[in-house]
């Protein structure tokens, strides 16, 4: 933590991506465990048989003291890939967190399938605010493709009892598969646009081929990668189709379809001010690319949920 400068704390990003943190709000985020016992195509974790490691309940509880009484930050987003994987330990976490006393909100990221109803309650007297999820697709097919271990039912399942219990939900989307279809996609939005009263906020990303997934592996033995030597890995973007992981579809339909998911679930005000901050160039030239009546129905919108949230 030491070689963080204090500017790290107050990092605008940080907490735009959580409604129900105050402005201004010192915020910081912790990964507890290393591992997955998903093996999802798009993800790190997809190759290889890996250990999954956690840090202690009590070792997590410290840490999250440091943060707050030193650091001065009441707020922590939860990296682990799967939060909820171990059961006793985030009971056992829960616990410790709601006796320690401390000033603190805190999200986690999850899958459906480690949801448990019984649980939900006690995630959110030890001061849990926010469930995020991987869904990644509301089409089968793709999520069977992708290796998720899940299913559109469970998926929905998950969102409305998180949503039942008072936590925000947050759902993370994904565009771009491979082999992924008009229709694919279209289920996509409609998955979206069904659940949108359990759906606090969406982050939509579009699929890459970041080194070591399966999906890297797969375009790198079939030459869609080129010398892998020669890649600007720079152009590794979640807002931006650069590799031809879907070859169905054109870079201008992934990037139709991309602007409305994000027209679905319109992010907040908050959310639109820090991603332009921290990168307005990319920014800026996805909305130059972009169906300006999409653009001006995102930005509509966004206001529209302020406003609704600011008077409620």
């Amino acid at each position: 933590r030491h070689l963080f400068s204090d500017f790290y704390y107050q990092l605008p990003e940080f907490a735009a991506y959580n409604h129900f943190v105050p402005r201004g709000t010192r915020s910081a985020r912790m990964i507890t465990s290393r591992g997955c016992a998903y093996r999802c195509a798009f993800c790190h974790n997809s190759l290889g048989e890996k250990n999954v490691l956690f840090h202690s309940p009590e070792r997590v509880v410290e840490e999250a003291r440091e943060l707050v009484e030193k650091y001065h930050c009441r707020h922590i987003f939860f990296m682990d890939d799967n939060f909820l994987m171990k059961r006793k330990r985030t009971s056992d976490l829960c616990e410790g967190l709601r006796l320690s006393g401390l000033d603190l909100s805190w999200a986690l990221l999850t899958t459906a399938n480690e949801v448990r109803e019984e649980q939900l309650p006690m995630l959110r007297l030890a001061g849990a605010k926010q469930i995020a999820f991987g869904f990644e697709s509301g089409s089968q097919r793709i999520l069977d493709l992708l290796q998720k271990r899940t299913t559109v039912e469970k998926n929905e399942w998950a969102l409305r009892k998180a949503y039942e219990a008072g936590l925000s939900t947050q759902v993370y989307i994904l565009i771009g598969s491979p082999t992924e279809t008009r229709e694919d996609l279209e289920r996509t939005k409609a998955f979206l646009q069904r659940n949108r009263r359990y759906i606090t906020s969406a982050l939509t990303s579009f699929v890459n081929p970041y080194p070591g997934n399966a999906i890297y592996e797969e375009m790198r033995k079939d030459g869609r990668l080129g010398d892998v030597s020669d890649i600007d890995w720079s152009a590794l973007r979640f807002d931006t189709p650069n590799f031809p992981v879907n070859q169905v579809l054109s870079p201008k339909e992934l990037r139709k379809y991309y602007f409305e998911m994000v027209a679905t679930i319109p992010p907040d005000l908050r959310t639109v001010v820090a991603r332009t901050l921290v990168d307005p160039v990319g920014v800026m030239a996805n909305v130059m690319r972009t169906d300006k009546a999409v653009i001006a129905k995102i930005v509509f919108a966004s206001l529209f949920k302020q406003w609704r949230r600011q008077f409620a």
